[in-house]
């Protein structure tokens, strides 16, 4: 707020007001040239404010950082730092944020979805599997997950328990599944 800046040693306000008596005693030219001069200053202190408010709005990830400093406890807010540390490479600090979700909301999916997609991008395959498996416990009905299991277990060389996965996502609804078991000659 306006009254949280100060201006040697004044608020905001009170550097304003004093200005204008200031200016009006100087130039004597009375009230309107004393308004003209405050309007000036407003315009001035608001240019300031809003360029220092754009330093917030820059990127995703202040923008985000910002409202989570704002709401510390809104898990929501860090998987979403998460994936926009995800999107400009930082993976460390992706895993970070998902991290910190997951303490503040474990029953939520999405962070586990996102650090196992993030593992298996890393080849780090059993990881990822294991947070697909947390998703499948929150969420039995976790299409996304069976089928992802399924492609690493495949990848892996461990066809059955890929195909286990993969049938299990099909008879849930995933075309994705279907079409795999399709083009590699299995039936769901």
């Amino acid at each position: 707020t306006l009254a949280s800046y100060t201006i040697e040693g004044m608020t905001l306000k009170d550097y304003v007001v004093d200005c204008e008596r200031e200016y009006a005693k100087e130039k004597g030219e009375g009230f309107s040239k004393a308004l003209s001069f405050s309007g000036v200053m407003v315009v001035v202190i608001f240019s300031v404010l809003t360029w220092n408010r754009s330093q917030i709005w820059n990127n995703s990830i202040s923008l985000l950082e910002n409202a989570s400093g704002q709401y510390p406890k809104i898990a929501s807010l860090y998987n979403n730092i998460g994936m926009a540390y995800g999107d400009s490479g930082n993976v460390a600090k992706e895993i970070e944020n998902y991290q910190k979700t997951i303490d503040l909301d474990p029953r939520m999916t999405e962070p586990y979805i996102n650090l196992a997609f993030r593992y298996a991008s890393l080849e780090q395959n059993e990881k990822a599997i294991e947070y697909y498996k947390k998703v499948i416990e929150l969420e039995p009905d976790a299409q996304i997950a069976y089928f992802n299991i399924g492609i690493l277990y495949a990848k892996a060389g461990q066809d059955s328990l890929g195909v286990v996965s993969l049938q299990k996502a099909a008879r849930l609804g995933s075309e994705e599944s279907r079409q795999w078991l399709r083009d590699n000659r299995y039936n769901w």
